[in-house]
């Protein structure tokens, strides 16, 4: 989902000092790699039925979880033709409503943001260079037996750590990424110590669904990643930045590209502008026409 011609874009947007709604290009599937599914995923219906009755707990499981793959094309469907209501609808599916209390909270976090981050900044430790965080990771999978495991920085990368869960998986970290001393250790605890470890697990189980995931299996799990995260955080470490993103969700629905920027540069006032389009191209992910509103 991260856009095929994101760095002449980017060029574009610090051209003109962020008044700017790029026109994204996107490698979305084509019609009829849509149409074939619809027909697989009839097929794997009829399969998923034909299940003995004794296998009954898991045939439920395999249901749900076709029905959300099924959710899933929708919304690539919708991305890939900007159909609000398409998108809207799978995305409420997938990931549940925006809720207005949860928003009135984030806001109430942003109005003492100021206050939290200066105490942030003084026990956050060093700003770590790329070679000490790529040096930290692989030292960490070395003491938790994952040293078989790749560990590579890359400039394309979207988020500060992820893991690719292919034919074979990689730890990919961003070279771009603010990342420090204090902050590490809770990063790879939910990156690594519950995502990665989750999936292994499954893997050693022998099958798919399990080592990939159930149906919205990421609803609970993102919510232990959290959990385990803020237990490798020093004491008065407040970690704002859920509250920020779901604020920034729901701004998202009123305001084209360059306003949000700027929204977010008021939230972020340190960071360069290739950093502010970064996060506000998250934002608006998979949304060609970013002048546009009202589709997420």
């Amino acid at each position: 989902m991260k856009p095929t011609n994101y760095y002449q874009e980017l060029d574009s947007f610090i051209s003109s000092q962020g008044l700017y709604n790029p026109v994204f290009q996107y490698d979305f599937p084509d019609r009829d790699f849509f149409d074939k599914f619809i027909l697989d995923a009839d097929s794997l219906r009829k399969t998923i039925t034909s299940i003995s009755s004794e296998y009954a707990i898991l045939s439920q499981l395999f249901f749900e979880k076709l029905n959300e793959i099924e959710f899933k094309a929708d919304l690539l469907r919708g991305f890939s033709r900007e159909n609000p209501v398409v998108i809207r609808d799978a995305n409420i599916a997938l990931f549940g409503e925006l809720d207005e209390s949860l928003f009135t909270l984030a806001q109430e976090k942003l109005v003492t943001l100021g206050e939290t981050q200066k105490v942030v900044k003084k026990i956050r430790g060093k700003l770590l260079s790329p070679e000490e965080v790529l040096a930290s990771v692989t030292e960490y999978c070395k003491n938790h037996n994952l040293a078989d495991i790749p560990v590579a920085s890359r400039d394309r990368n979207f988020s500060r750590i992820s893991i690719a869960y292919g034919k074979n998986i990689r730890i990919n970290l961003s070279k771009n990424a603010r990342i420090y001393t204090e902050e590490l250790p809770a990063i790879l605890a939910h990156e690594i110590g519950v995502h990665l470890q989750r999936h292994l697990a499954g893997q050693a189980l022998g099958l798919k669904i399990f080592q990939y995931g159930t149906a919205n299996y990421i609803r609970d799990e993102e919510g232990l990643a959290i959990y385990e995260s803020l237990k490798h955080l020093p004491e008065d470490y407040e970690k704002n930045a859920m509250y920020i993103k779901y604020y920034l969700s729901f701004a998202a629905k009123t305001m084209n590209f360059s306003d949000l920027a700027r929204l977010i540069q008021t939230l972020y006032p340190e960071k360069s502008q290739e950093q502010i389009f970064s996060d506000t191209t998250r934002v608006k992910r998979g949304i060609k026409h970013t002048q546009r509103t009202g589709i997420l």
